[in-house]
């Protein structure tokens, strides 16, 4: 038998750990299914900030109802372990590591996996959360059904609440209000009232990356690409490829990268009918996405799964242990 954590969840195998806590296969002891674990090292187990934030990515997570959002199903601290939170277990990978290995994605895909986190973002933004955090690297693949390539977003840790609920802006160590390669205008501004047009923006630089392989602004330092991105005017995507993108996509993908959030789609859904006009941009057939998994998708990758906040990196690791 397996260390347990709150006396019903046996821990199986460590899937990694980061700076602030591991991450574990684990099983529900009575009904047998099987989850991730997320275990925050005890030494920030009394930080308020952790704790709040922690406590942020499992309330906002499970407030929206969406297949293309990571489930939450379980929070607490135990004696022993400290906090945890009981995540649903995902085989796949995250876009992170499919572009260190294919170094960009083709327009149909991106486009597919676009409309898909368009598609959660609707969700959340319904709720009143906003993420905040869009990357590759929280964007996870799976095969769920019969579908292929089916997206989760993942890591709600930075998310803002637009409603009147009372959350706390929590900045640490090592933590900043987003990601400096994917971060929107107003949020590099420092801005208090932002919206879901931030989350459109970032969603905009995922794109831009899976089409190019390389980040809207490849400044020195985080500092002049958060500057870069209030300031400069993005090339675009067509322009820095080797494979064709069509002009249509090319235009959303501009559109969601405008500096005024007011240029922009004017929501998730928004942007959802915008792609799904992209005519020369047609979705990824579920058979293409089949014949990719089975050439390319190495054994190593079928047990991934969210996890804890990993320390900042020039090129985010595959491993989803944050």
């Amino acid at each position: 038998m397996g260390d347990r954590v709150a006396d019903k969840y046996e821990l199986r195998r460590l899937l990694g750990a980061g700076s602030m806590g591991a991450v574990y296969e684990g099983v529900h002891v009575d009904l047998g299914k099987r989850l991730a674990i997320k275990l925050i090292h005890p030494e920030f187990g009394d930080s308020p900030e952790v704790v709040g934030r922690f406590r942020r990515e499992a309330r906002a997570a499970s407030a929206v109802e969406s297949d293309y959002i990571v489930q939450i199903f379980d929070f607490g601290r135990d004696e022993k372990r400290g906090l945890y939170m009981v995540i649903e277990y995902l085989e796949g990978e995250d876009l992170e590591a499919r572009l260190q290995r294919e170094r960009w994605i083709s327009e149909q895909d991106t486009a597919t996996i676009g409309l898909q986190v368009a598609r959660g973002l609707a969700k959340a933004h319904a709720a009143g959360i906003i993420h905040r955090d869009l990357k590759p690297a929280n964007i996870f693949l799976v095969e769920h059904g019969d579908e292929t390539d089916f997206v989760k977003v993942l890591d709600f840790g930075l998310v803002k609440p637009t409603q009147a609920e009372e959350f706390t802006h929590l900045t640490v160590d090592g933590v900043s209000a987003g990601t400096p390669g994917y971060i929107a205008p107003e949020i590099a501004m420092g801005e208090e009232r932002i919206d879901g047009r931030a989350d459109i923006y970032t969603l905009g630089c995922v794109a831009y990356y899976l089409l190019t392989g390389t980040l809207v602004f490849n400044e020195t330092s985080p500092t002049a690409m958060a500057v870069a991105h209030v300031q400069k005017e993005p090339v675009p995507p067509s322009q820095r490829t080797e494979l064709p993108v069509s002009a249509d996509l090319e235009a959303v993908v501009l559109q969601c990268l405008a500096k005024k959030s007011a240029d922009r789609p004017a929501s998730a859904r928004a942007l959802i009918r915008l792609l799904d006009s992209c005519v020369d941009a047609k979705q990824w057939c579920s058979e293409d996405a089949d014949a990719w998994w089975r050439t390319h998708l190495p054994p190593s990758s079928s047990h991934r799964t969210p996890a804890i906040e990993k320390e900042p990196q020039q090129q985010p690791s595959p491993v989803l242990v944050r």
